[in-house]
């Protein structure tokens, strides 16, 4: 049967409208969090219903719950959720119950924040965990290299590293691009090396140099370049701009001028980049970084690395496995509290980081509003923390607690 109008539009509102009344039992919680983590929004109760991986029994329970809730059922004297798809208008002069009002406009709240979120999801930027399985040919025979746990943009980087094209993971603070890099080396079976830029990296440091007595010291840029595998110039918009113009001839070519002799570059040497910024000098966050010669930009292939909030809940799971509500509740709290900070625009820095290092002291058993504060709020002024609160009511419909 073809799904009318109407009906898509009470499937909309059944999505919005679950976060705000099922959370009273781990039961009805679980259903929330399927509904959020794996619902993508279809326009039929059965495509919905397949997508929650639900039974007709335990769908047709839930919907019955939610839309009693509602005030529906009672009211109207429905008895299950098909029939209240289209819901009849009330009896003339009939009042709806306060309680109702309130609860309906709830709903409309979230739906506009929600919206937001919808349009994530279909554009790919908010996703869960994703399963990345690559083919390595080595000749002789082919083998299955995998990534699990993967970030939403991990099958683009490896299609560059395939390629073997330079490329610059862009993102903030911990975003993953490290792990990234070392998750790339696993799955092509390379081996994986690093070093972390700063502005007294020295050209030495990655070339290496000659000692006192005429033996060449090598570096990990080195040892990749020659014998191949993954390296990554981690926070490299830190380092220096004229140093990393060494490496130039190096990434653009076949061959490159070490102290100790000329060395032709490995088939299999991949080289990463990772910074906060596209290497344009400084922002109003990341007020280290520098400003990267033009022709060292122009070896890289720029990739933005956002945050994955759906492998950051996965993680943060795995994180405490004992108690997965616990871990869900406090990963959604901060992805709130960064929500909000980044509609205010302040500059402040609220990464998965904070979800992780928060789970870890919840865990040892350090109260929730210690974690907050020293975890989320750190530096923040009394205002600013108010403004993140108001926010977090207006655009979320939660508050933090302070």
């Amino acid at each position: 049967m073809k799904t009318t109008l109407t009906e898509k539009k009470y499937i909309r509102r059944l999505a919005n409208g679950a976060i705000a009344f099922f959370g009273e039992t781990p039961e009805t919680q679980k259903f929330m969090e399927r509904l959020l983590n794996r619902a993508s929004f279809v326009d039929s109760p059965q495509d919905m219903r397949r997508a929650l991986k639900l039974k007709a029994s335990e769908w047709d329970r839930y919907m019955t719950v939610f839309f009693a809730k509602l005030g529906r059922v009672t009211e109207f004297g429905q008895t299950n959720y098909s029939e209240c798809v289209e819901p009849p208008p009330p009896p003339d002069g009939a009042t709806e119950a306060p309680e109702v009002t309130e609860l309906k406009a709830v709903v409309a709240a979230k739906e506009a924040a929600l919206e937001t979120l919808r349009e994530e999801l279909k554009e790919g930027k908010k996703s869960g965990p994703v399963e990345v399985h690559v083919k390595l040919d080595d000749g002789k025979k082919t083998h299955a290299g995998k990534v699990k746990m993967a970030h939403v943009t991990m099958p683009e980087l490896l299609a560059r590293c395939a390629a073997g094209v330079n490329t610059y993971m862009v993102g903030p603070a911990g975003s993953g691009k490290t792990t990234a890099a070392e998750q790339v080396a696993d799955a092509l079976r390379l081996d994986f090396g690093f070093m972390s830029v700063g502005p007294q990296t020295t050209k030495t440091d990655i070339m290496g140099y000659m000692d006192a007595n005429g033996r060449y010291v090598s570096t990990e840029f080195r040892r990749r370049y020659e014998e191949g595998g993954v390296f990554l110039f981690d926070e490299m918009d830190a380092g220096n701009g004229g140093v990393l113009t060494c490496v130039n001839a190096a990434l653009a070519g076949k061959w490159c001028s070490f102290p100790d002799k000329m060395v032709k570059r490995n088939p299999k040497f991949i080289c990463l980049g990772a910074g906060n910024t596209y290497g344009n000098g400084p922002d109003r966050i990341y007020v280290g970084r520098q400003e990267l010669d033009g022709a060292s930009l122009n070896r890289f292939d720029f990739l933005d690395w956002t945050y994955d909030e759906g492998l950051e809940m996965e993680i943060a799971k795995t994180l405490w496995e004992e108690k997965v509500q616990e871990a869900t509740e406090w990963t959604t709290f901060v992805q709130r509290v960064r929500k909000a900070i980044d509609t205010l625009g302040m500059r402040h820095i609220v990464s998965p980081r904070q979800s992780f290092d928060g789970i870890k002291l919840l865990k040892q058993g350090v109260k929730k509003e210690s974690v907050i504060q020293t975890q989320l709020w750190k530096n923040l002024k009394t205002a600013e923390v108010n403004r993140i609160n108001e926010a977090m009511a207006k655009n979320i419909g939660l508050a933090v607690n302070n």
